[in-house]
């Protein structure tokens, strides 16, 4: 059957959220996080059609649920992960909780949203070796990560890792194998990337194709450079920090553009057809 790909609600929040998940049955207790996605909203026919894809027979249900409505959510789930468990007894008697009847903002406890966050980040540690008093020791630590992220892991041969931190925020950046699989194109795309030219494709057919424009992404990072020397100069420490954002966020948009790009021309080049990227 594979996981369930979507909740459905009658009502609900109308954006993307986070949750801790209670289980009424067998046994009472908080010991899942679940991520949504955006809402579908929609009439509760279009909703019906939409439990009627992802299971054979599952329109009946949901119609059945939603009747005497106008519209009704189909809530995208992205991802789900379990935590180690905290009993009801225990949320009753240590956090004062009790069991919404649909949910309940976790801020509203903020000693039982601090207990939580630490089992998710406990979750998934990763583990590498660190050297503490001249002995390499192999040393967990706690991680943010999504299920895609663990499977990935747990399957791919794994690399080096390199640690960054960027506002304030440390990551693991970890290079991995993943076998892959011939396909039946005798189509082939050649890129190579550089910086005056930040890519370059040709393919079997003959046609050669410039993506990105290296000359403005110079021109970019130099001003962002000459901000940030004069900031620095003010001591304006807070600026310099939402300045790098700001220049992140553009690289990354271009290469996202340029990537797109490389894949459209892939397509028309003979690549195997998509209906959407």
């Amino acid at each position: 059957m594979g996981m369930k790909k979507y909740e459905y609600r009658r009502k609900f929040l109308k954006t993307p959220v986070r949750a801790f998940i209670s289980v009424s049955s067998p046994i009472k207790e908080i010991r899942g996080y679940i991520e949504f996605g955006e809402p579908i909203i929609d009439t509760i026919e279009r909703i019906g059609q939409i439990a009627e894809q992802e299971r054979t027979g599952g329109a009946f249900g949901i119609l059945k649920y939603m009747q005497g409505l106008e519209t009704g959510l189909a809530i995208p789930i992205k991802s789900i992960r379990e935590i180690e468990p905290i009993p009801l007894v225990e949320l009753r008697e240590r956090y004062n909780f009790a069991v919404p009847q649909s949910y309940m903002n976790v801020d509203s406890n903020p000693k039982l949203k601090q207990v939580l966050v630490q089992r998710l980040l406990c979750t998934n540690p990763i583990a590498f070796p660190i050297v503490v008093d001249g002995k390499t020791k192999k040393t967990a630590f706690p991680a943010t990560t999504t299920s895609r992220d663990m499977d990935l892991l747990r399957k791919a041969k794994l690399g080096l890792m390199r640690k960054v931190e960027k506002s304030r925020k440390w990551y693991a950046q970890i290079s991995v194998e993943v076998p892959t699989s011939e396909t039946s194109h005798e189509g082939i795309m050649g890129i190579d990337f550089g910086l005056k030219v930040p890519a370059v494709a040709v393919t079997t057919t003959g046609k050669t194709r410039v993506f990105g424009n290296g000359r403005l992404n110079k021109y970019i990072r130099r001003k962002y450079q000459q901000r940030r020397r004069k900031l620095g100069k003010l001591k304006k420490l807070t600026a310099i920090r939402k300045l790098g954002n700001k220049e992140q966020r553009w690289m990354k948009d271009q290469n996202h553009k340029m990537s797109r790009q490389m894949v459209n021309t892939a397509i028309q080049e003979g690549g195997p057809s998509q209906e959407s990227q």
